[in-house]
Formats: C-alpha cells, sequence, structure tokens
C-alpha cells in the first residue's frame, strides 16, 4: 500500500515534529515542579471508623497543604488500601473491601475511596485470671466482672486496653508494685472473623508504706509528716504520694518537691517513702497593680518571710493603695497541730476609706484559726478594730471586739477557668455593747454561685448572696459593717456604691441588709476568648418589708480574656427601669 501523497518519512525525524510530539503527550499532566490542590472522599463508613480511618490515611494528612506535589500523592495513593485496612482493625473489621480511585483535572487531584467494612470480628472466648497475693484482694473482683469484652462481643482493641487499664489503677492503687501480665493474648482468625483474648495478671506481692525519709532542709520533721495523708503499715497507693507531693508543693518553703516510693529498698512488705525538698528563697517580694472600674487603679507591694524556725513560722507584710481605699497589714503565721489543715495568724492593719460620700479610717488586730474539714474550710477569729468615720450625717468613733466564723465550700474543674463548679459560703460574727464595744450587733452573711456548661460552648453561671445585720443602733455603725450595692460585683449597670438608702443630701449611707442576684451566659468564641449577657437585681436594704418591692434591675453584655494573668471581665450594663446611660465595668480575678 503506497502511502498517501502527503505523508513525508523525513518528517518523522523532524526536531520540531519530535518536541510537538512531547507537548502533547505532557499537556494533561501538572508542570514538574508545580503544586496541587487535594481533594480527599470518604463514603461507605461514619463514627468511630471513619475518625479512624481518616487519622491513619496520609492522602488525608496531605489534603489542604499549600506545597503539595503530584509525586507526593501518588505516593500516598500507593499505601492508602493498606492504611485503610490497618485503621479498621483496632474497630474489629479485619475483612474490609476497599475500592479507591484517584483522578485529576489540571492541578486539582481527587481521591476517592468507598469502604466496606465487612463483617465484625467477633470473640469467642475472653479469659480472665488473676495469680499474686491479688488473687484474694476483692479490689479486683468488680474490675474483672465489669471488663469492657465479652464472648458474642465485637472485638475492640480500644476497650481491650480500657481493660487492662482498669486493672493496672487497682494493683496502684492496693499496693501491688510488682504487677505485670504474665499473659496478654489476642488471637486473631480473619478467614473466619473470630478472635480470642487470655489476660493472666500477675499481681506480685502487696506492699505497705514503711517510714518516710525527708531530706534535710532545716524544718522540723514533725512539721513535715503534719502534711503525709498515710500512716505507716496501709497499702502504698500512687494517688496518696501524689497527694504527698501536691500537699508540700502547695506550701511556699519549697521550689521543688519530689515523691519517691523506694521499692528496690524494701524490707519483707515494706517500702519506705523518700521526699526531695528543694528550699525556695527565705524571702519573696511581690509587686502588683490592677484596675478596676469600682476601685479604679490599685497597687500593692509585699514581703514574705518564708520560714521563720524549724515549725516554719511565716510573716507577711502588704501595703496597697488604690482610689477608694488604701491600707497596710503584717500577718504572722503559724501552722497549727495538724499544719496541713489548720493555720493560726495573727494580723495588724490599718486602713483608709475615702469615698465621695464618707471617709472612715481604721485600726484592727486580731487572731484565726483556719482548718479543714474534709472539703469544708472553717475559719474562727476575734477582732479589735477601732474606725474613726464620717459618712453622710453620720460619724464618730467605733470601737467593736467581734468574735466571727466562716465556713467556705469550693467544688469546680478548675479553680482558675471553671467549666463546673460552685461555692457556698455563710460569716457570722457579733458584738456586744459594754463588752469592748460601743453598739450590739449581729451580722449574718450568705453567698452561693454555681458555674455549669449547659452547651458544648455555652456556660451559665449563677449567684445570689444574702445578708441581714441586728444592730441597737445603725446609725453608730462604721462603714465597714455596712451594705452598699451598685457596682461590678453586685448590680451591674449602676455605679459604684449607689444603690440603698441616701441621706437628706442624697449620699448613699449604705444599709443593714443587703440582696444581689444575678444570671450570667458566656458564648466560647475561643479557647481564651468568650462574649457574655447578664441580668443582675437586688439592692442594699433599709428594711426587708419596703425593701423588697423596691429591688434594682440592670442588664448589659461584655467580653471575657482568659489573660495569662487570669480572667478579664470588661461588662457594658443598662440600668432597667429607669433613666441613665450606660456603666462600663472592669475586673480580673478567678470567678470562683
Amino acid at each position: 500500500m503506497k502511502n498517501p501523497p502527503w505523508f513525508r518519512p523525513r518528517l518523522l525525524k523532524s526536531p520540531l515534529f519530535l518536541a510537538c510530539l512531547v507537548l502533547a503527550g505532557v499537556a494533561g499532566l501538572p508542570a514538574v515542579g508545580s503544586t496541587v490542590a487535594l481533594d480527599v472522599d470518604i463514603e461507605g463508613i461514619k463514627g468511630p471508623l471513619l475518625r479512624n480511618v481518616k487519622s491513619g490515611l496520609s492522602m488525608v494528612a496531605l489534603e489542604g497543604r499549600k506545597d503539595l506535589q503530584a509525586a507526593a500523592v501518588r505516593r500516598a495513593q500507593a499505601n492508602a488500601t493498606e492504611e485503610i485496612q490497618l485503621a479498621l482493625q483496632p474497630c474489629g473489621y479485619y475483612s474490609p473491601e476497599i475500592q479507591s480511585r484517584l483522578h485529576h483535572e489540571g492541578n486539582r487531584w481527587r481521591a476517592e475511596y468507598h469502604v466496606d467494612p465487612g463483617p465484625p470480628t467477633l470473640l469467642t472466648k475472653v479469659q480472665l485470671a488473676l495469680t499474686g497475693a491479688g488473687r484474694a484482694d476483692s479490689a479486683f473482683a468488680p474490675v474483672l466482672k465489669q471488663f469492657p469484652l465479652r464472648p458474642g462481643e465485637r472485638l475492640e482493641h480500644a476497650a481491650y486496653r480500657e481493660g487492662k487499664r482498669a486493672l493496672e489503677l487497682v494493683a496502684a492503687e492496693r499496693g501491688y508494685l510488682d504487677a505485670e501480665f504474665a499473659v496478654h493474648r489476642v488471637e486473631v482468625d480473619p478467614e473466619h472473623n473470630r478472635a480470642s483474648i487470655e489476660l493472666l495478671y500477675d499481681t506480685g506481692p502487696q506492699f505497705v508504706y514503711g517510714p518516710v525519709r525527708f531530706e534535710e532542709c532545716g524544718l522540723s520533721p514533725e512539721f513535715l509528716r503534719g502534711h503525709v495523708p498515710f500512716s505507716a503499715g496501709e497499702p502504698v497507693r500512687y494517688s496518696q504520694l501524689l497527694q504527698l507531693q501536691k500537699n508540700l508543693g502547695r506550701l511556699s518553703y519549697f521550689s521543688r518537691v519530689e515523691v519517691r516510693a523506694l521499692r528496690e529498698q524494701a524490707e519483707s512488705d515494706r517500702v519506705p517513702i523518700e521526699v526531695g525538698l528543694t528550699l525556695a528563697p527565705a524571702r519573696r517580694y511581690t509587686l502588683r497593680g490592677g484596675y478596676g472600674t469600682d476601685t479604679g487603679p490599685r497597687s500593692a507591694l509585699g514581703i514574705e518571710f518564708r520560714r521563720l524556725g524549724s515549725r516554719a513560722h511565716r510573716a507577711e507584710m502588704e501595703v496597697q493603695a488604690s482610689r477608694y481605699e488604701s491600707h497596710a497589714e503584717a500577718q504572722y503565721v503559724i501552722p497549727w497541730a495538724y499544719p496541713r489543715t489548720e493555720v493560726v495568724t495573727f494580723t495588724l492593719g490599718y486602713s483608709a476609706l475615702y469615698e465621695e460620700y464618707g471617709r472612715a479610717q481604721a485600726m484592727r488586730a486580731g487572731a484565726d484559726v483556719e482548718r479543714s474539714r474534709g472539703r469544708l474550710r472553717e475559719d474562727y477569729s476575734l477582732t479589735f478594730e477601732r474606725e474613726d468615720f464620717r459618712i453622710g450625717v453620720d460619724g464618730g468613733v467605733s470601737i467593736l471586739l467581734l468574735p466571727g466564723a466562716r465556713w467556705a465550700r469550693v467544688w469546680a474543674d478548675d479553680r482558675l477557668d471553671p467549666r463546673h463548679g460552685a461555692r457556698l459560703r455563710l460569716g457570722v460574727r457579733a458584738a456586744r455593747e459594754g463588752v469592748v464595744a460601743t453598739t450590739s450587733l449581729a451580722q449574718l452573711d450568705t453567698e452561693c454561685k454555681l458555674i455549669r456548661m449547659v452547651g458544648p460552648r455555652l456556660r451559665a453561671i449563677g449567684r445570689a448572696r444574702a445578708a441581714t445585720t441586728r444592730v441597737s443602733d445603725f446609725h453608730r455603725l462604721p462603714p465597714s459593717l455596712r451594705y452598699f450595692a451598685g457596682g461590678t460585683d453586685t448590680v451591674r449597670g449602676y455605679g459604684h456604691n449607689s444603690l440603698g438608702p441616701r441621706d437628706r443630701n442624697g449620699d448613699p449611707v449604705g444599709a443593714p441588709h443587703l440582696l444581689t442576684f444575678g444570671l450570667e451566659l458566656e458564648l466560647l468564641l475561643t479557647e481564651h476568648w468568650g462574649w457574655a449577657t447578664f441580668w443582675d437585681g437586688g439592692d442594699a436594704i433599709d428594711t426587708w418589708a419596703t425593701g423588697l418591692a423596691g429591688l434594682h434591675f440592670g442588664a448589659g453584655s461584655g467580653l471575657r480574656w482568659r489573660s495569662p494573668i487570669g480572667l478579664i471581665r470588661a461588662d457594658l450594663g443598662w440600668p432597667l427601669g429607669v433613666a441613665g446611660g450606660p456603666e462600663f465595668h472592669l475586673a480580673l480575678g478567678p470567678e470562683l
């Protein structure tokens, strides 16, 4: 057959023709060195299976990269089927069917996977056994009974690890320091979709606490032993060792605390406990500053003497100044019979209050005993104070000897930034005229606060405070014992201490009773930022009969910033039902 007249064999050897062929062959491929975009689509599975596959699939890790090359996509595609198979196995699926397709248009690549996990792998045998001293310990029985996998159920590797971990936790809390799994076997028959589990946990002997030894640090061993939450002869528990470390770490005496159970030095079943201590500097100086709309700029300068003698006495002195109030205070703190839970504090202080409607200068001296009863914190005090004051038309010199008591209980998942928490507080104090007192009085002050997450990103905060005073002559009561309302911590939307009874000149003079409450909803925008809306109510009340009918209310919204120095709250509040512009409120500090 003859070639057509237009055919020229020499044309095949032409450099121009060969170049055209090369260009035509690569026209549909991305240029070497150019970046590509990738989309990954996985169908057929959802929930934990889909999450496992996404976490183990290299192709998913490439999705969204700005510097992605086509060669990297092809390499990931070569391993995709095996990676999906491995990702399904922890969930008990060993016989999947996987269909994959990789295609592209220009620089836009798409990887598609259709995954049929196949039949689940079911357990035909779950054999659990204990050996060692723990075999007779009833603490293991609930863990074995509640082992998360049973014959006939689907094999799940996470549940298997959870069951093993539960046994290890019991051993750690019951003193079995040598416990180990003598046998831990999972056998899988993927052809028949069945598996078996065999666990043999050898607890070894049970160890108990021996002597507790503290590194020499200049502090009395009796004082240090007062922070030990266990006794010799009890089973060794890692949670108690951690609690000992926390107890000592909370003190200001040490910069480092390390608690070790010396298993290798055990005599018979008794394990000595060694506590390594590094002393902090003997003195600490503090300089603080802040700002609040109720207090204005404020600053404080302090010094703490951390260790005075072998019994770990300490002393603190602080001077603080702000627009409305300044004070200087010295404290001497003595750890008591149980230093972990009891301290005695002697206080000497001076304060000066300068408000637009009054002023006061006070000298105070007192002693109080703080102790913990479980999670309840108790404080019993006796305070002498002399206060020279003038507020409204009232004035004079008040001398009072005030015995008092406070009880407080705090629950919180995180004291600095609680998602769930609560605080209850109750305080009482009294004085009797003629017994180193110029007037008789009795006060009761209660407060509660509740914080709860009511959605994935919505936090609700409710609070209420009620206080009441019985006094023989209110006009002789100094400002420090009167109640005021309005401002950041009581009723937002009103000025600082602007609510409550007023004198004939229109100045607030405080009241014998107080009632405040509020509800706040905070939307958590990011880890550190939130937006809140609030509604507050309350008043400083002259008499309960008439005061409850005249409560004031405010509402508004504000920004929340969880800063490195604590939670900062910036709010704009409006009074409800009365004329007046908005009030700005700024505060810093923990919520519980």
